[in-house]
């Protein structure tokens, strides 16, 4: 057995895909990047040294081999892989857990986190090679927590109480618009700041208190707001916790109607 077969043995037995990517036609490296990027793309090239688990990852069907396959059918040329190569590009092609999005067999991109080698020589690469892990849950994931976010922040948006998030030492992370236009001060003014000048929450924060969640369904408080003006604000405060232990606080304010008779 010579030494391409014992290699060939070596990575069908891995459960981590790997993969390089040959080129026929070598790629200049001393041109522009938008040379190198260009010849990648389109320089002549083949897949070499394919796994199973890669072909797995690319749901190559049983009954066909990926080395024989066409490189742009799961790694097209589109604009996020021009990206990925310009980092290997930066990297001069020694990088780990770069970014690129494939296609599998039947064209549904794959978010794939590579490790990547290459041999150079005399300015030209001959081939780049390395392995890859299949994040394409993960992204997917992201993008619904993203969207659940923006979703969240439209909500928040339009709710006319006031919404602080503080920490346990009641410095102010994040706020609603109502913020701003019903106490009339800047969010960014006041993010990283004790929200103590505003409100004395420290009486429903207390450090006997912070050792459990706190809720307390309804105050009534004076808040200074802008130009030196106080008003009462029924209030509302709870704590955002995790595994019992107080992370922060989120505080609800209303401002306060005193009905007439």
């Amino acid at each position: 057995m010579n030494d391409f077969n014992i290699l060939h043995s070596i990575l069908e037995s891995l459960s981590i895909p790997t993969w390089c990517i040959e080129f026929s036609d070598p790629v200049d490296l001393n041109g522009s990047d938008e040379e190198v990027i260009r010849q990648i793309f389109h320089n002549d090239s083949h897949w070499k040294l394919c796994n199973k688990a890669m072909a797995q990852l690319y749901q190559i069907p049983g009954h066909m081999d990926l080395n024989k396959q066409p490189v742009y059918m799961n790694f097209p040329g589109s604009l996020e892989n021009q990206d990925f190569v310009q980092e290997l590009i930066d990297s001069y092609f020694s990088l780990d857990d770069v970014l690129s999005i494939d296609s599998s067999h039947d064209g549904h991109p794959i978010y794939v986190l590579n490790t990547v080698r290459a041999h150079i020589e005399a300015g030209k690469l001959y081939r780049f090679w390395g392995t890859a892990r299949d994040v394409t849950q993960d992204r997917k994931n992201l993008e619904i927590l993203r969207q659940r976010e923006t979703e969240m922040r439209g909500v928040l948006s339009s709710v006319p109480d006031v919404i602080l998030v503080v920490d346990n030492k009641l410095i102010l992370l994040g706020a609603n618009p109502a913020f701003e236009t019903e106490l009339g001060l800047k969010i960014d003014d006041w993010l990283g700041k004790e929200v103590t000048e505003i409100i004395d929450l420290k009486v429903y924060t207390s450090p006997k208190r912070k050792s459990k969640p706190v809720a307390v369904n309804r105050f009534v408080a004076p808040v200074s707001c802008a130009h030196g003006v106080v008003r009462e604000f029924e209030g509302s405060l709870a704590s955002h916790a995790s595994e019992g232990n107080s992370d922060g606080f989120v505080i609800v304010l209303r401002p306060l109607v005193i009905e007439e008779y």
